[in-house]
C-alpha cells in the first residue's frame, strides 16, 4: 500500500478517510489507523523546515494522532510504540515538559512481557536523555534487565554515551 511504498502524504489522506467515515475502527488485532496517520505525518516532517508553518502542521498533527493511538489502541506493541514515537516527536519541539510526562507514564506501567513494550520504555527513557544532552542524566540510566537482551542494550549503549559526553566535558573543562 501507500504507507509500506513511503508515499506518506497519501498514505495520510487514505487513512484520514478512513478515520472520517468511522473514528473507532479498529482491525481484528487491536490496532486503529492512528498511528499510521501519526507516522505518516512524522515522516513528512522536516526538521530543517523547522519555523514553515505547513510544515510545523505536520508534527502537530503526528503528535495529535500518537496522543489518540495510545488511548484506543488496544494491541500493546501499537500503543506502546505510538507512546515512544511520541516522547520524539516531543523532543523535537523542544518539549521537554509534555516528553517528560510521556515517559512517566511508560514508566508507571509495569508487566510488559512483549519486546515492544520493553523496547518502547528503553529507547523512550534513553532518547529523553540523550536528545537533550543531558549527558550526566543518561550515564545514571538504570538498567532494568529483561528477558530481551537488544532491549536492555538501548539503556547500556545511552549510559555509555553519557558517559563519555560527560567525562569528554569535564576533561576539557581542565585544560
Amino acid at each position: 500500500g501507500l504507507y509500506q511504498a513511503q508515499d506518506y502524504k497519501e498514505a495520510a489522506a487514505k487513512y484520514q478517510e478512513v478515520l472520517a467515515s468511522d473514528p473507532n475502527f479498529m482491525t481484528p488485532d487491536g490496532v486503529t489507523p492512528y498511528f499510521f496517520v501519526a507516522n505518516s505525518y512524522d515522516n513528512l516532517y522536516k526538521p530543517a523546515r523547522k519555523g514553515e508553518a505547513e510544515n510545523d502542521a505536520f508534527l502537530t498533527k503526528a503528535i495529535e494522532n500518537y496522543k489518540i493511538a495510545s488511548e484506543k489502541d488496544t494491541n500493546p506493541k501499537m500503543r506502546n510504540l505510538a507512546l515512544d514515537y511520541l516522547v520524539y516527536a516531543y523532543l523535537q519541539l523542544a518539549d521537554d515538559k509534555n516528553a517528560r510526562a510521556v515517559v512517566e507514564q511508560m514508566t508507571a506501567v509495569s508487566g510488559y512481557k512483549r519486546f515492544a513494550g520493553f523496547y518502547a520504555l528503553a529507547a523512550s527513557t534513553a532518547r529523553y536523555a540523550v536528545e537533550r544532552g543531558d549527558w550526566k542524566g543518561a550515564a545514571q540510566l538504570q538498567v532494568s534487565p529483561t528477558q530481551f537482551a537488544y532491549a536492555d542494550a538501548i539503556t547500556h549503549f545511552a549510559r555509555a554515551l553519557g558517559a563519555a559526553q560527560d567525562s569528554s566535558r569535564a576533561r576539557s573543562l581542565h585544560r
